[in-house]
C-alpha cells in the first residue's frame, strides 16, 4: 500500500509546479537524454527563432527508504516542460540503483546512495536543473524469536539452524552456559549442539549483517534435562491382585511388550501389568526421552506371576444323603468359587470303594457316613480344599413286577427268588389253606391258584413289594402194590388196608380207597364202605378193582385189581406158603411155586382165570413161573385126585415187585444265552415216564415234559424238577439246579497301530473293527524305558505325545459286562489283542530329508539350519532335540576337549539295500549344537569344539548380542567306524533332528513374529497381515524338524 501510495504523489506532483531540490543548467557532467521522437521532414524555409519564454524552476524531489522496502520507486517531479536529461553526479559505478528514464523510476538494488542531475529542456521554454538524490538505508535486524530447546543430556543429535542470515554468524556464551553446553559450527549456516551436563544455557547467536543488512543478534535458550535412566527390575507379582503400576518419568516415552502375553496384559505404553495367569514372561522395554531424537533404548525385566491369594472362599456341599448303587456314580458337589481342577480325597467312610481323584466317582459298598475333601487346584490361585459330608443310604429298590409259579404238590418246600430282587424275601400267601410260608420258603397245602404278597426287605435298598401268583397243581401219585387174599373160608372180615401196601412222600396213607366189586362168584364176599372191610360169606373168588380218587393234594391214582380166594375149609391141598415174589429184572428171571402138601393126584397150574396173564408165564407141569412184568396174579393149582380123593384146588399169589435202579438226569450247572436256546439233559435211562417242571417260567420253560426239553428265556436261576414213573421200576424223583448266563461276549476284534514319529502333535488311536457292548478298557502290557514315554488313555485307546522312536508295545482290549452280554476278560478268548509298533517318520513327513554321507577322508558333516533364513530373523530361543538314536554314552573329559558338547551316540547301520539283520553293525557318531550370533556362527567353516552349546537352552536367547540375530548348524562327527568293511552302509532308522520352544512363532518375510493370541482371537486376517504374514507363513512351537540318514563310504 506504501508503494501505490507513493506512486500517485509522483504521479500528481508531475502535473504542478513549485521549487525543485536544485537549479542550474550546468551541462558539463554526464548526461542521459532520452531519444527523440523522430520527425517529419519540411519543405519549408528556415524560420527565425524566437527567444525562449521563461519558466518554473524544475524540482525532483530526494528519495530515502530501507532496503528492501520496495524493489521499484518512482520520481517526483515537479515542472517539468521538455524531455528529461540524467546525469549521475556521485559515481560512476552504479550498483545501488538502476534508472529506467523513460518511466522515470529506479529498481532498488543494493543499500547506498547516489545524486543525480535531470535537466529539462524544452523548444520553447528555457532549460532548467535540478539535482536529488536516492538514499536506501540499510535494512534492520528482524525482532528475531528467542531459540528454546529442551533436550536430553545424551542427545547430541540436536542443533540450531539460521535462516537467511545477512553475514557472517558467531556464538556469544557466558562463562556459565560453557560449563553445560558446546556449540560448534557444522557448516552452512547450522551449529550442532554438544551437551556437557543437564542446565540452563543462554547466549545469542551473532549476525554481523552485510552491505544491505544490520548486524543483529539472535538469543537461544538450551534447557539440558539430566538423561532419562530406569533400572528396571525383576517382578514377582501374585495372581489376582490389583495392576502393577511402573514409576515412570514423565519426560520419556515407553514402549513395553510382554514375551507371552498369555501371563500378564501390559500397558504398552504406561507399563501397568495385570496379571492374567501364574508363570514367568519376559518384558522387554524400549524408552527415549521426549527431548531426545536419539533411538530408544532397550531394557527389560522378567515377571513372575505367582498363585495368589483367592478372591473368595471356595466351598463345596453335597447332598446330605445319597443312594447306594452298584454302578459308579458321581460325586455330584455343589461348588462355590471354584478356580481351577478338583481332585477328591477320601477321609472316612469304608463303605465307599474306588474313589477318583480326578472326577470324585465312586462305587458304594455299604451304607453309612462319608467324609471326601474336595481339593480345588486352580493355576493361578493357591489351592483350596474343603470337606463334604454325606450319608450312603439305601437306594430306591427297582419295581419288582408281578411274578407267577407253577408247583406240583409236596411236602417239600420251595425256595422262591424273583427277578431284581436284592435282599431277603418276606412271603405272606393270601390263601393260607393252599401255601404256607417260612422266610422265603413256600409249602404247598393243597391245589389252588393264591397271590402270595412279597416283600423284599435288603440292608442296602428300601423295601419293595410285589405279588407272585402260585398254582398248586396235584401230584401224581406214587405206585401202590395190592395184596391177594388166599385164605380157607371162616367168618371173618378183611380189612381194605389189608389189601395193599401204599406210601406217598414215605409216609404210609391213611386214607381208604375207593373198592369196588369187579368179580364174586358164588358172592364169595360182601364189602361194607363204611367200616372199610371185606366180609367173607362162602368158599370162592372175587376180583376187586381199588384206587385213590383225586383229592386237594393228588391226582387219582391208577386203578388195579386184588384177587380174593376162599377156599372150602376141607379143601386137602396145602401150600407152603400163599405167596411168592421176585424183583423184576430185565434178564429173564423165574420164581418157583410153593411146595404143594396133601396131593393125591396129579398136580397142575394155571393162572387163574381172570388174573392178570402178563405178569408171570408159568409152566403148567412144574409150575416155574417167568417173570414178565411187575404185578401180581393169582396161580390156581389143581391135584387131579384119585379113586379115593375128588379133585382139590388151591391158589396162590404170585408178585413180581418193580425194581429199583438209579436214574442220572444231567443239566449244566451253568448255560450262557446266546447259543440254541432250546436245551436237552442227558438223561442215563430210559425206563421210566418222565414228567419235568420249573419253578421259574421267567428263566426257562418246559417245551417237552417227557424229555426235558427246555427253553432258555432270560439270566437268572432255575430249580428243574422231573419224576418218572414206570410198571417194572419204582418211581424216581431229582432236581437240578441251573444258572442261565448272560450271552457270551461275541468277541472284540482290533487291528495293530502303526505310528510314524513325529515331534509335531500328533494324536492316533486304536481301532476296534467290533461292535462295542460294554466299558471298553485298552490295557497296555508294559511300560517303555523313559526314554520312550507316551500318553495312553485307557478309556479311548489313543497314544500322544511320543516322546522316541522305534519301539513296539503290546495292548489288550477288554469290555465290562454288558445287559446282553458277558464281560470280554483279558486273557480270553472273547478280549483281543495287538501292537503299537512306533516307527521312524515316513519319507517328505518332515519340513526337509536330508542325506549326509561319510567318507575315510570326510569324517564330519554340517547341515545349516532353515531357521538361518531372515523369515526367522526374530526368532529369539530354541530348543535341540534329537531322536531315533540307538543308545548314548558319556565322553570322556578327552574327547570333550577334543570334540566338544554334544550328544556321544550309538548307531545301527546296515549295508544299503540289504535287510539281513546278521549284518548290522554299529558306529560311533558325536552330534553337536552349534547356535549363536551370527558374527561368531558365521558359517560351517568358523565351528570349533569349543562353540557347542547345550541342547536344551529354552529361556535364554539363542544370540545373547542386542540387535544381532542367531546363526543355526548341527554337525555329525563319526567318532569310530571300525566295524564297518569296505562297502556302502546306511542307518537303519533314520534320525529325527528339531528345534522347538514354548511360544508360538511365525515366519514371515520381515523376519517373523512371536503370536499374540488374544490379536489372533480378536482379529486373525487383519492380526496376519499387521505382521506380514504371507502363504508360505506357518505358526507352530516345533519350529523346524529333519530327518537325517548317515551314508558311510569305506
Amino acid at each position: 500500500m506504501k508503494y501505490k501510495t507513493l506512486a500517485i504523489l509522483i504521479s500528481i506532483s508531475l502535473s504542478l509546479s513549485g521549487c525543485g531540490g536544485g537549479g542550474g543548467d550546468d551541462s558539463s557532467s554526464q548526461s542521459i537524454t532520452p531519444t527523440p521522437a523522430p520527425t517529419k521532414p519540411t519543405t519549408s524555409l528556415p524560420v527565425p527563432q524566437p527567444s525562449k519564454q521563461p519558466r518554473m524552476q524544475l524540482n525532483v524531489e530526494d528519495i530515502e527508504l530501507t532496503y528492501g522496502q520496495y524493489n521499484d520507486v518512482s520520481l517526483t517531479i515537479e515542472n517539468q516542460i521538455g524531455t528529461l536529461n540524467y546525469e549521475l553526479l556521485s559515481s560512476s559505478n552504479n550498483n545501488i540503483a538502476d534508472l529506467d528514464p523513460f518511466n522515470n523510476k529506479f529498481t532498488i538494488l543494493n543499500a547506498g546512495e547516489l545524486t543525480y542531475k535531470v535537466t529539462d529542456t524544452s523548444d520553447d521554454y528555457q532549460t532548467s536543473s535540478s539535482t536529488f538524490t536516492i538514499k536506501v538505508k540499510k535494512a534492520k535486524a528482524p525482532n528475531p524469536f528467542s531459540n528454546e530447546v529442551i533436550l536430553d543430556q545424551k542427545d547430541t543429535s540436536r542443533s540450531f539452524t539460521v535462516d537467511n542470515p545477512r553475514g557472517d554468524l558467531s556464538i556469544e556464551l557466558d562463562s556459565a552456559s560453557r560449563e553445560l553446553v558446546n556449540l560448534q559450527y557444522a557448516g552452512g549456516y547450522t551449529f550442532t549442539i554438544e551437551p556437557k551436563r543437564s542446565g540452563i544455557a543462554t547466549g545469542f547467536i551473532v549476525d554481523a549483517g552485510n552491505r544491505n543488512y544490520d548486524g543483529y543478534k539472535i538469543p537461544f535458550h538450551i534447557d539440558i534435562r539430566k538423561a532419562i535412566t530406569n533400572d528396571f527390575k525383576d517382578i514377582t507379582m501374585k495372581y489376582g491382585i490389583q495392576p502393577f503400576r511402573q514409576t515412570l518419568s514423565s519426560e520419556a516415552t515407553y514402549i513395553f511388550r510382554a514375551e507371552d502375553s498369555e501371563i500378564i496384559n501390559i500397558d504398552k505404553a504406561s507399563g501397568n501389568i495385570q496379571p492374567l495367569k501364574v508363570g514367568k514372561t519376559y518384558v522387554s522395554v524400549d524408552f527415549k526421552s521426549i527431548h531426545s531424537s536419539l533411538p530408544a533404548t532397550q531394557n527389560g525385566f522378567y515377571v513372575n506371576v505367582e498363585k495368589g491369594d483367592r478372591p473368595t472362599v471356595f466351598n463345596a456341599s453335597i447332598a446330605n444323603e445319597i443312594p447306594y448303587s452298584t454302578m459308579t456314580q458321581p460325586l455330584n458337589v455343589q461348588l462355590a468359587h471354584q478356580e481351577g481342577q478338583l481332585s477328591y480325597e477320601l477321609i472316612s467312610g469304608n463303605n465307599i470303594k474306588n474313589i477318583s481323584k480326578t472326577n470324585g466317582s465312586f462305587l458304594t459298598e455299604g451304607l453309612g457316613e462319608v467324609k471326601v475333601k474336595v481339593t480345588d487346584k486352580s493355576l493361578n490361585y493357591v489351592d483350596a480344599s474343603a470337606v463334604v459330608t454325606f450319608n450312603v443310604v439305601k437306594a430306591t429298590h427297582p419295581v419288582l413286577t408281578p411274578q407267577t409259579a407253577n408247583y406240583t404238590y409236596s411236602k417239600s418246600e420251595h425256595i422262591v427268588s424273583i427277578p431284581d430282587q436284592k435282599g431277603t424275601l418276606q412271603l405272606n400267601p393270601v390263601d393260607t389253606n393252599i401255601l404256607t410260608a417260612n422266610g422265603n420258603k413256600l409249602t404247598a397245602l393243597k391245589a389252588g391258584v393264591t397271590t402270595v404278597k412279597v416283600t423284599d426287605t435288603s440292608d442296602l435298598y428300601k423295601t419293595a413289594t410285589t405279588t407272585l401268583t402260585v398254582n398248586v397243581e396235584r401230584a401224581n401219585r406214587n405206585a401202590f402194590t395190592v395184596n391177594p387174599v388166599n385164605q380157607k373160608y371162616s367168618a371173618s372180615t378183611i380189612n381194605f388196608s389189608d389189601l395193599y401196601d401204599y406210601a406217598q412222600d414215605s409216609n404210609p396213607v391213611s386214607t381208604a380207597p375207593i373198592v369196588s366189586v369187579k368179580a364174586n362168584s358164588d358172592t364169595a364176599i360182601s364189602l361194607n364202605q363204611a367200616a372199610k372191610v371185606i366180609n367173607i360169606n362162602r368158599a370162592g373168588s372175587a376180583t376187586l378193582e381199588l384206587y385213590w380218587p383225586q383229592d386237594d393234594q393228588y391226582l387219582e391214582s391208577e386203578k388195579k385189581t386184588v384177587e380174593i380166594n376162599i377156599t372150602p375149609a376141607d379143601n386137602r391141598l396145602t401150600l407152603a406158603t400163599s405167596s411168592v415174589s421176585a424183583t423184576y429184572q430185565i434178564d429173564t428171571k423165574t420164581i418157583d411155586a410153593p411146595n404143594v402138601e396133601g396131593k393125591k393126584g396129579t398136580v397142575s397150574y394155571r393162572i387163574k382165570s381172570g388174573s392178570p396173564a402178563d405178569v408171570v408165564s408159568i409152566d403148567g407141569t412144574s409150575g416155574l413161573m417167568t417173570v414178565k412184568n411187575a404185578g401180581n396174579t393169582t396161580i390156581e393149582v389143581i391135584d387131579s385126585g384119585n379113586d379115593s380123593f375128588s379133585e382139590s384146588k388151591a391158589t396162590f399169589t404170585a408178585t413180581v415187585h418193580q425194581a429199583k435202579a438209579d436214574l442220572v438226569v444231567e443239566y449244566p450247572s451253568e448255560i450262557a444265552l446266546g447259543g440254541d436256546k432250546f436245551y436237552q439233559p442227558n438223561i442215563s435211562r430210559n425206563l421210566w415216564k418222565l414228567n419235568f417242571t420249573v419253578d421259574n417260567a421267567v428263566i426257562a420253560e418246559v417245551t417237552n415234559n417227557a424229555n426235558g426239553y427246555i427253553e432258555l428265556k432270560s439270566a437268572g436261576n432255575v430249580y428243574i424238577s422231573y419224576k418218572g414213573t414206570s410198571r417194572n421200576y419204582q418211581q424216581v424223583n431229582g432236581r437240578s439246579y441251573l444258572t442261565v448266563l448272560k450271552e457270551v461276549h461275541p468277541g472284540i476284534e482290533v487291528e495293530d497301530l502303526n505310528v510314524y514319529y513325529t515331534p509335531l502333535e500328533l494324536k492316533k488311536s486304536i481301532k476296534v473293527i467290533s461292535k462295542q457292548y460294554g466299558a471298553r478298557t485298552f490295557i497296555q502290557a508294559a511300560s517303555p524305558a523313559p526314554r520312550f514315554n507316551y500318553n495312553f488313555n485307557t478309556r479311548l485307546g489313543t497314544i500322544s505325545d511320543i516322546q522316541d522312536y522305534p519301539f513296539a508295545v503290546n495292548f489288550a482290549v477288554t469290555e465290562s459286562e454288558s445287559e446282553k452280554y458277558q464281560a470280554a476278560k483279558s486273557g480270553s478268548e472273547q478280549a483281543d489283542y495287538g501292537v503299537i509298533k512306533i516307527h521312524p517318520p515316513l519319507p517328505n513327513d518332515s519340513d526337509k530329508d536330508y542325506t549326509v554321507t561319510f567318507s575315510n577322508s570326510n569324517q564330519s558333516q554340517v547341515i545349516e539350519s532353515d531357521l538361518n533364513s531372515t523369515r526367522y530373523n526374530k526368532l529369539l530361543r530354541s530348543s535341540f532335540h534329537f531322536k531315533g538314536y540307538t543308545s548314548r554314552y558319556l565322553p570322556s573329559q578327552t574327547d570333550i576337549t577334543t570334540y566338544g558338547n554334544g550328544y556321544y551316540t550309538i548307531l545301527k547301520v546296515k549295508p544299503v539295500g540289504s535287510d539281513d539283520i546278521k549284518e548290522i553293525k554299529a558306529v560311533a557318531v558325536l552330534i553337536s549344537r552349534y547356535d549363536g550370533c551370527e558374527s561368531t556362527y558365521s558359517d560351517s567353516n568358523s565351528l570349533t569344539p569349543n562353540m557347542t552349546i547345550n541342547f536344551d537352552t529354552d529361556g535364554q536367547n539363542d544370540c545373547k548380542i542386542e540387535g544381532e540375530r542367531a546363526n543355526r548348524f548341527t554337525k555329525f562327527t563319526v567318532l569310530d567306524n571300525h566295524y564297518l568293511t569296505a562297502g556302502e552302509w546306511e542307518l537303519l532308522n533314520p534320525l529325527v533332528i528339531f528345534r522347538s520352544g514354548k511360544f508360538d512363532f511365525i515366519d514371515t518375510p520381515t523376519g517373523g513374529s512371536y503370536v499374540e493370541h488374544h490379536k489372533l482371537d480378536e482379529d486373525k486376517k487383519g492380526y496376519l497381515e499387521s505382521i506380514d504374514a504371507d502363504a508360505q507363513s506357518k505358526m507352530r512351537k516345533v519350529y523346524e524338524w529333519n530327518t537325517v540318514n548317515l551314508k558311510f563310504s569305506i
